[in-house]
């Protein structure tokens, strides 16, 4: 899984939505990973299911959208194909 977020503006680190926004799709995760239904509670419901996000990565699209493409495109490239891609949450 890609998680595509804005983390800086002009390269600079930003403590923008972006991180929040990042840290609650990492949560998502290991809550669905882990059927952990203390916030989601049908996740207890699918203690059954075998899907798993594995290789969870975390990309930096900045504020500009076509930067944002290429980071998004070259961190593809290294990973190869992946299970979903989450982000950007607006317009970048």
């Amino acid at each position: 899984m890609l998680i595509a977020v804005p983390l800086s503006k002009n390269n600079q680190t930003v403590l923008d939505p972006g991180w929040f926004h990042m840290a609650a799709a990492l949560l998502a995760v290991d809550h669905f990973n882990t059927r952990n239904d203390s916030i989601v509670r049908e996740l207890g419901e699918l203690q059954e299911c075998g899907i798993q996000f594995g290789n969870v990565v975390a990309v930096d699209t900045g504020t500009n959208s076509h930067q944002a493409m290429e980071y998004v495109v070259e961190q593809l490239q290294e990973m190869g194909p992946v299970d979903s891609i989450a982000g950007p949450y607006n317009e970048i």
